[in-house]
């Protein structure tokens, strides 16, 4: 049976840990990422793929990355193998703890569940859902641990770490087991929860959730990022074939940076309107679009019943009218200006 996380490859985990800071043995160090640092925007790209899948509204408001002595970061890269599946995970809890996780990893015994029950097992809790993590973080306020389906308040932010982890060998369970032993051939269990937190079924498949896994070993987390996570109400997505470019990207990074916003940009018209199908709840969508392919898209998104306004951002503006006026809510601008007041609500 397939893992329903993404994987990430060797070498990809080689990215990930190849900025490491030789530290002093006993500790971790701590520093935070610009949104400049390559390290950050490969880091963002895998958290894009998370987010505009959350049941509610988040933007990366700060990401820091643990940089480990250089012992324990050679043996967590002896253990990562293909076989091994490793996964990028989130784990939420106090933050209080957060400094010793940093300095001795995560430990595991049979007596010892600081977040929960163990209902899948004794071991390390993570999901592949940034936001379902966040409901076992505690003694924050607006965070509800154990609020499954909406942990978050608006305006709140959420620290959850990023984790580079080894899942593989691994075994579905399908019915919550409380502080059952984890056999010692495989590295983990998982579970498709619902929105209340029961274990699902493949019968109940239809009802999922999010994806959680127990992780027997803690040698096999490595807690590598600390990301905050601030709940908004407005998503903004832009789909352009040219969206990477020198001149785009400049933009993209700018809008990125907007508080209350969550941003995305892609070259997928199909990707777009997905995104703005999920409506949800709470939240407001806007979309920009190029002149290329613009008619195509903004017909897709009235015709599937999204009503959100939409902005033709093109240099040949009377061109695109001729087409932007048969659609309501769809505004046509070659202004850089117009363009990012549309994107941060300021127009």
């Amino acid at each position: 049976m397939s893992i329903p996380t993404a994987q990430l490859s060797v070498a990809e985990v080689k990215t990930l840990l190849a900025s490491e800071v030789q530290t002093t043995p006993a500790s971790r160090s701590l520093r935070t990422l610009a949104p400049s640092d390559d390290l950050y925007q490969r880091v963002e790209k895998v958290l894009d793929g998370r987010l505009k899948n959350a049941a509610h509204s988040f933007r990366l408001a700060k990401m820091e990355v643990v940089s480990a002595p250089a012992s324990i970061g050679t043996k967590f890269k002896k253990l990562v193998s293909d076989s091994t599946r490793p996964c990028f995970l989130f784990h939420g809890t106090d933050p209080q703890n957060h400094t010793g996780i940093f300095d001795k990893g995560f430990i595991v015994d049979e007596s010892h569940h600081s977040t929960d029950e163990g209902f899948i097992g004794v071991g390390v809790y993570l999901s592949p859902d940034p936001e379902y993590a966040s409901a076992y973080i505690s003694n924050v306020d607006g965070i509800g641990r154990l609020a499954y389906y909406e942990p978050v308040k608006v305006g709140v932010t959420a620290q959850v770490l990023g984790c580079i982890t080894l899942v593989a060998p691994t075994k579905r369970l399908e019915e919550k087991k409380y502080g059952c032993i984890i056999s010692s051939n495989l590295k983990s269990h998982w579970a498709i929860v619902a929105s209340n937190g029961s274990v699902l079924k493949e019968s109940e498949r239809g009802r999922n959730f999010a994806v959680e896994y127990a992780v027997r070993d803690g040698a096999f987390v490595y807690p590598r990022f600390k990301l905050s996570l601030t709940r908004v109400t407005r998503e903004v997505i832009w789909v352009d074939p040219n969206i990477n470019n020198e001149e785009n990207t400049k933009y993209v990074r700018q809008l990125k940076q907007v508080p209350e916003i969550y941003f995305l940009a892609t070259t997928s018209a199909d990707e777009a309107l997905l995104f703005l199908r999920r409506k949800k709840p709470g939240t407001e969508y806007r979309a920009i679009t190029a002149g290329r392919g613009g008619e195509q898209f903004v017909n897709g998104v009235r015709s599937g019943g999204i009503h959100c306004r939409v902005l033709v951002f093109c240099g040949a503006v009377d061109y695109h009218k001729t087409w932007a006026k048969k659609f309501e809510n769809t505004e046509v601008t070659k202004s850089t200006q117009e363009m990012i007041n549309f994107a941060t609500w300021k127009g």
